[in-house]
């Protein structure tokens, strides 16, 4: 069951996903997840939603055409901003800093 939780986070981490979308797909209850990734990873789900998307971002990073706001939407953030904010906190530096670190 957990392998099919990390698939499907894995699978669509680029659309709008929350626990209790991923929840549904799996037939359990958003508080099971909680405590599956607790248990499996000490981790939270959305700490490892988060991670997903920023490795993904970063390795986009590495291409100087891509524009940051596009790269935040494919890796699955809506809001620009709040892409800054998390890519800041998991990575220590922001987006721009990180591409032009490369």
């Amino acid at each position: 069951l957990f392998d099919a939780v990390l698939a499907y986070v894995r699978d669509n981490f680029r659309k709008d996903i929350n626990r209790e979308s991923v929840a549904r797909e799996v037939f359990v209850t958003p508080g099971y997840i909680s405590y599956l990734f607790k248990q499996q990873m000490q981790t939270s789900f959305i700490d490892y939603l988060h991670r997903i998307r920023i490795e993904h971002a970063s390795r986009l990073l590495e291409d100087p055409s891509l524009r940051i706001s596009d790269i935040a939407h494919d890796a699955g953030y809506q809001d620009e901003k709040y892409f800054f904010q998390v890519f800041k906190k998991y990575m220590g530096m922001t987006p721009n800093q990180y591409r032009n670190n490369l």
